[in-house]
C-alpha cells in the first residue's frame, strides 16, 4: 500500500481544487498512481464545486500486464504508461450505460398517421400499496410565485390481460393487430412478459417522467384535465379508465399519459407517442404512448428513449416552435440553408455550450425525408449526445433543450438540473461553419467527437463513454449538391467479434464475457488509454480504450480493472 500525494495543474477556464491525497492498492496494472480532479466539462452551476477526474496511472515497469484476456499485451516502442482519461459528473452522478441501439424514434411516423403534429409523453407508474397514478414533484420551486414543478400522472390500464385481446402479442407465432390496426405476426421478444411488464412500469415510465418533473415547471390550473368523448387516431384506440370520462375529468395533474405496449411493424415504430389534448393555452394536457417489448431493456436508453417521446408531446414539435415564433431559417452554413431554433434562452445557451458569440441559434436536423424534416430534433453533427437528437443515444437532458421549453412560455425550467455533454462543448465557431471534409488534422483537433478514419480496426471509447467501438460510423450530411456533401467520423456503438460473431455493444453489458481488457457491468465506464496490443483467436487487436467500473466512495474515486 503505497500513498502518493500531488498538485494539479489547471487551465484558466477550469475551477482548481485542492491537492487529493490517495490510497491505491496493489494490482496487476499499476504500483503507483495517482489521481486528480480535472473538470473536463462546464458543469451546471450547482456542481462548479464539483470537477469531472482525470485518471493517471503510471506503472514502474515498462510492459503493461492486462488481465487473461491481453495475455501478452505490448507498448509501441517507446514504451508508454497506460493512460486512463475517465468522464465522470460527481455532482449529478451517473446513469448506466446505454444500449448501443439507436433507431429513428417513432414520432416521426406518428406525423404521417396522424395529420397534424402532435407531441409525445410518458407516464409515471404505480408503486406497491399506491393507486393506478402518481406525481413527480422533485423540481425546486421558482422564485415567482405560481410556477409549480409539473405533475404528470401515467396510467397504465392497457396493460391488464383483460384489454390486451388481439392487440398485444402473447405468444410467439400468433397474430394480432397492433394498437395502431397493423396486423403483427408476433415473435417471442415482442411479447409483455411479467418481467417486461414491471420493467416498463416500475422503471421505464417513471424514469422518463421524472427527468422531466425535475426540469420544467408550470402554472397549476385548479381545473381537471378533461377527456374527450373521442380524441382522434391513435388516441382512441388507448385503454382509458371508464372514471376518466364519467367523473369529469382527471383532478390534480397537469399532463396525463396513456401507456400501451404492443408490438410494433417496423423498428422505426418501436417507441412512438402522440399528444391527444391541449390546455386552452396550447401546453398539452393528455399524451399516449406505446413501447414495444422487443427493445425494452433495464438500463438508462430505455428511460431516455421515453424521455425523448415526452419531449416532444411537451412542446418539442414543429407546431409549438413555430407557434412560439422561436424558429428562423439562416443565412448558408456549411453549402446549405439550415433551420434553427433562435429563442432568448437557445440563444444564450447555445453561445455558451459552443463557445461562440456570433451563433444565432440552434441548428435542426435537416437530413432524411419529408417526415425527419417536419419533426424538429438538433442537428446529429452538433448535438449527438443530446435527448433531442435524431437518434437516442446518451440522450443527457441538456440546458440546449431546457431552452426550448423556457422560450415556449408556458413552461419555466429549473436550469440547476441541466446535464452537461461534452460532444461540441467550448469547441468554437469553427466546428460549426466548417465541413469535416475540409477540416485539417479532424480526429486531432476533437479528439472526444471524431475519429480517425483511416483506422478503422483500434478499439476506442464513444464519445458517452459507455461503449466500446471502432471507427467505423459516419454523421453524413448529403443536402443540396453532391459537392455539399459532408462525411464526419465517428466511433460506432458496436463491433463485432470475429470468432463468436458477437456483437459487442456496451461497458454495462455484465453478459459481455469477452472484451479485451475490460471489466464490464453495471457501473461501469470506458477509459482512454495509450495504444496497447494484443494477440488473439481474432488475430492482433490495438487498443486505446477498455471498460472499468468507477465508484465514488467518500469523496475519492475508485476505478477497478479486469484482474484486479
Amino acid at each position: 500500500m503505497e500513498l502518493v500525494r500531488t498538485r494539479c495543474v489547471w487551465p484558466p477556464l477550469w475551477s482548481p481544487v485542492t491537492p487529493l491525497r490517495v490510497s491505491h492498492p496493489d494490482a496487476p496494472l499499476a504500483i503507483n498512481c495517482f489521481i486528480s480532479f480535472l473538470s473536463l466539462f462546464p458543469l451546471p452551476p450547482a456542481s462548479r464545486s464539483h470537477a469531472a477526474l482525470l485518471l493517471l496511472l503510471l506503472t514502474r515497469k515498462q510492459e503493461m500486464h492486462l488481465p487473461q484476456a491481453m495475455r501478452q499485451p505490448r507498448h509501441a516502442t517507446p514504451p508508454l504508461p497506460l493512460l486512463v482519461l475517465l468522464l465522470m459528473y460527481c455532482a449529478i452522478g451517473c446513469i448506466a450505460a446505454a444500449p448501443a441501439l439507436q433507431h429513428r424514434r417513432g414520432y416521426d411516423e406518428m406525423i404521417g398517421r396522424s395529420g397534424p403534429l402532435r407531441t409525445a409523453v410518458v407516464r409515471e407508474v404505480p408503486h406497491k400499496g399506491q393507486g393506478g397514478m402518481q406525481a413527480y414533484t422533485v423540481a425546486a420551486q421558482d422564485d415567482d410565485s405560481g410556477w409549480e414543478p409539473i405533475r404528470i400522472g401515467v396510467f397504465t390500464e392497457g396493460l391488464k390481460s383483460m384489454y390486451r385481446k388481439n392487440t398485444y402479442c402473447e405468444n410467439d407465432g400468433v397474430e394480432c393487430d397492433n394498437i395502431l390496426g397493423e396486423k403483427i405476426t408476433c415473435k417471442k421478444e415482442n411479447v409483455l412478459t411479467e418481467e417486461k411488464k414491471q420493467l416498463y412500469s416500475e422503471k421505464i415510465l417513471p424514469g422518463a417522467v421524472k427527468l422531466h418533473a425535475e426540469r420544467l415547471l408550470v402554472r397549476p390550473t385548479p381545473e381537471k384535465i378533461t377527456v374527450p368523448r373521442t380524441m382522434g387516431s391513435p388516441c382512441d384506440r388507448f385503454t382509458v379508465p371508464t372514471e376518466h370520462k364519467r367523473n369529469g375529468g382527471v383532478p390534480n395533474f397537469d399532463f396525463i399519459i396513456y401507456a400501451a405496449a404492443g408490438p410494433s411493424n417496423t423498428e422505426s415504430m418501436a417507441v412512438w407517442a402522440a399528444t391527444c389534448n391541449k390546455w386552452g393555452d396550447l401546453r398539452p394536457s393528455i399524451g399516449a404512448m406505446n413501447f414495444d417489448p422487443k427493445y425494452m431493456t433495464d438500463t438508462a436508453w430505455s428511460v431516455r428513449v421515453a424521455a425523448h417521446e415526452i419531449a416532444h408531446a411537451l412542446g418539442f414539435s414543429k407546431d409549438s416552435i413555430e407557434g412560439n415564433s422561436i424558429e428562423t431559417t439562416r443565412k448558408i452554413v456549411r453549402g446549405n440553408h439550415r433551420r434553427m431554433v433562435a429563442g432568448k434562452h437557445v440563444q444564450e445557451k447555445t453561445k455558451a455550450h459552443f463557445g461562440c458569440e456570433s451563433l444565432e441559434g440552434m441548428e435542426l436536423e435537416d437530413e432524411g425525408g419529408t417526415r425527419e424534416k417536419a419533426i424538429p430534433h438538433w442537428k446529429g453533427r452538433h448535438a449527438l449526445d443530446e435527448l433531442m437528437a435524431p437518434t437516442v443515444g446518451a440522450g443527457y437532458y441538456t440546458a440546449l433543450t431546457m431552452a426550448v421549453f423556457a422560450d415556449m412560455g408556458y413552461y419555466r425550467v429549473n436550469w440547476s438540473m441541466a446535464e452537461p455533454m461534452s460532444w461540441g462543448s467550448r469547441s468554437g465557431c469553427d466546428f460549426l461553419v466548417n465541413k469535416c471534409n475540409t477540416t485539417d488534422n479532424l480526429a486531432a483537433k476533437y479528439p472526444h467527437m471524431f475519429c480517425d478514419a483511416k483506422d478503422t480496426e483500434t478499439l476506442r471509447c464513444t464519445s458517452d463513454r459507455r461503449h466500446v467501438g471502432k471507427c467505423t460510423a459516419t454523421i453524413v450530411e448529403d443536402k443540396g449538391s453532391p459537392a455539399d456533401k459532408d462525411v464526419c467520423p465517428v466511433v460506432s456503438l458496436e463491433f463485432q467479434e470475429i470468432s463468436s460473431g458477437t456483437t459487442y455493444r456496451t461497458c454495462s453489458d455484465e453478459n459481455v464475457n469477452y472484451l479485451p481488457g475490460s471489466l464490464t457491468g453495471g457501473g461501469s465506464w470506458c477509459l482512454d488509454a495509450e495504444l496497447l496490443e494484443t494477440k488473439d483467436g481474432d488475430g492482433h487487436k490495438s487498443i486505446r480504450g477498455v471498460c472499468s467500473k468507477v465508484s465514488f466512495d467518500g469523496g475519492t474515486v475508485k476505478v477497478k480493472y479486469l484482474g484486479s
